[in-house]
């Protein structure tokens, strides 16, 4: 596709975190931070297992019964 210098200039704006780049595991970290504080309301077992128990994009939780760990592993998909 060809431009010309008449033509108008034309803005994107980003709205992904782009991995390779120095700030990406940083951004990735605080946008999951983010997320458990907004959501700590409504996901109540989610927002300390995103908060505490998280490295990168990985999980490791568990809970004293069954029935808790489902409603935490539904709070955490969403």
């Amino acid at each position: 596709m060809e431009t010309s210098p008449e033509e108008d200039i034309v803005s994107y704006r980003l709205k992904t975190v782009t991995y390779g780049t120095k700030p990406a595991p940083y951004l990735a970290t605080r946008c999951l931070l983010q997320l458990a504080y907004e959501g700590k309301n409504k996901y109540p077992l989610a927002t300390p297992v995103i908060e505490n128990s998280t490295y990168m994009d990985d999980i490791l939780s568990g809970a004293d019964d069954i029935t808790t760990a489902k409603e935490m592993h539904r709070q955490l998909i969403g």
